[in-house]
């Protein structure tokens, strides 16, 4: 029954092979075709299915198993016991293909058609698969390992990104960059260059993939990073480019001014409100910032072009410290910019209740407040502030200039009122 089952699975996937890809692969050529199909859904059995089809040939291919090549990619050194390798090619109506399975003892079993015909593999059968297997193995990523080891021991990282640009495949180059990232110890010149190679992917979600899992290599100096954060601005994608910016969870060097700006010119060219919003909401949760970080990050969030997303991002960041000079600034610079007064006064509202503000805050608060437009939102904000200091000069007249910009004598008048009450 399970022999039938198979054989039953294997039609159906063979004609859902024939009826996609003929409509999604026509005239495309083999350098431009990301071939894998069927590997997610033959995954537990270890099959894997991939056909690739221009104008002038059609191959289809079945690899069971681990497979090695031999070192001028023109043979199969071996197949795990009980896997297999079977490639069909289509050219100008002729039909040519091998057979290569693996007993369970290793040994190889050689079988070659032409067209229907069984021939002897050698020496025609054997010809054929010296000339095809190149093409083969960059179309399903066969031995990748093997072959990145290879590449890179004779001409280290620049061989195998060479290999790498004659792979169509985005998952297919992206075995490649892996087995690169996995298994050799890189210096920095190696990990900028490789940085810069999957930046080279068309597809956003495997080059965003590559960055999320492999940004603790990316991030091990200065260099490295600021290569890093610059490709992954390259990203068209908002939400591949805010995935992989929330997801690292090594420190970033923003001790480093080019560090800082760096990241957040990836920040800034975001066109998405939302995702600008939520990558800077989680940076304080998750890295160690740095008066010059928080500088910037307040920029960055003025430069937003969503009150309510300013607001959220504002309201959110509970480890910044007013009493430093420049980030204060850099604070009321960026509620300036506010151009509704609800989320305005939501947030220096906030700041009153939740912050243990400075005599100088309070008073470059005031300018704020003054700027504001809206005599409701000016009034519930001064009637949030807590018992003044009238003894101090500046601050009184901060205060009162904030209450002669309200054009609403009613909430002058509460304002007053307020004051009175809380006169220390």
């Amino acid at each position: 029954m399970k022999t039938i089952y198979s054989h039953v699975l294997f039609i159906i996937l063979a004609i859902l092979s024939s009826l996609s890809l003929n409509a999604v692969m026509h005239n495309s050529s083999i350098e431009n075709i990301d071939s894998e199909i069927f590997s997610s859904l033959l995954q537990s059995d270890n099959n894997r299915h991939y056909r690739c089809k221009d104008n002038f040939s059609d191959y289809d291919i079945q690899v069971r198993g681990k497979i090695k090549v031999n070192d001028n990619d023109t043979g199969i050194l071996s197949i795990s016991p009980g896997g297999s390798l079977k490639i069909s090619k289509k050219t100008f109506g002729n039909k040519r293909s091998v057979i290569i399975e693996s007993n369970s003892l290793g040994i190889l079993n050689y079988e070659y058609y032409e067209g229907r015909t069984k021939i002897d593999y050698k020496p025609e059968g054997e010809k054929w698969l010296a000339d095809i297997l190149l093409d083969v193995l960059r179309i399903t990523g066969i031995d990748a390992e093997g072959r990145v080891k290879r590449f890179y021991k004779q001409d280290g990282v620049d061989a195998v990104l060479q290999e790498i640009e004659m792979i169509s495949s985005n998952s297919v180059r992206a075995l490649y960059f892996e087995a690169l990232l996995d298994d050799y110890k890189l210096n920095e010149m190696e990990v900028m260059a490789i940085s810069t190679g999957i930046s080279k992917l068309s597809s956003n979600t495997a080059r965003g993939e590559l960055y999320s899992a492999y940004s603790s290599i990316f991030l091990i100096n200065t260099n490295t990073s600021i290569v890093f954060f610059s490709n992954v601005s390259k990203l068209s994608s908002n939400s591949e480019r805010a995935r992989i910016l929330v997801q690292i969870s090594e420190k970033i060097n923003f001790e480093d001014g080019e560090v800082i700006e760096a990241y957040f010119a990836v920040v800034d060219r975001m066109s998405s409100n939302t995702e600008r919003g939520r990558v800077m909401r989680n940076l304080e949760n998750t890295q160690d910032l740095t008066v010059s970080t928080y500088t910037r990050l307040l920029q960055s969030v003025g430069k937003l072009s969503s009150n309510t997303e300013m607001g959220t991002t504002l309201r959110s960041l509970d480890k910044m410290d007013l009493s430093n000079p420049a980030i204060s600034e850099a604070f009321f610079n960026t509620v300036d910019k506010m151009s509704s007064n609800t989320e305005m006064g939501s947030t220096l509202r906030h700041y009153i209740s939740e912050e243990n503000l400075s005599k100088e805050n309070y008073i470059r608060m005031l300018a704020t407040i003054k700027k504001m437009s809206s005599n409701t939102e000016m009034g519930s904000v001064l009637r949030s502030f807590p018992k003044m200091d009238l003894t101090d000069s500046s601050l009184v007249v901060a205060y009162f200039l904030a209450i002669d910009g309200m054009s609403s004598n009613t909430e002058a008048g509460s304002v007053l009122e307020t004051l009175l009450k809380n006169i220390k």
